[in-house]
Formats: structure tokens, sequence, C-alpha cells
């Protein structure tokens, strides 16, 4: 594993500190996704269901 210099961990550790809001925002974004293909696939095994 490579080791860092003092300036890169502290050009990475304020990088992840100043960008709360843009990880948050990423995170829900992969919530929505997630949630969104659950309903897809809930649907078709319905429908699935509803065949039989």
């Amino acid at each position: 594993m490579p080791s860092l210099s003092d300036g890169d961990f502290y050009y990475y550790r304020n990088f992840y500190i100043d960008q709360p809001p843009q990880m948050a925002q990423v995170f829900y974004e992969s919530l929505h996704v997630i949630s969104f293909s659950l309903k897809i696939i809930f649907y078709f095994l319905e429908r699935l269901s509803d065949v039989n």
C-alpha cells in the first residue's frame, strides 16, 4: 500500500471534510436507484404471480 505524504494526507482529509453534502447527495441518489430497481423487480414478480 503506498504511503501518503503529509500534503496528500491533508488534501484527502480536507477533501472528505469539505464534501459531506456531495457525499450525502451521492448516497441519496444511489438509494433512489436501488429503490427504483426494487420497484421494478417487485412489479415483475407480482405480474408473474398473477399469471400463475
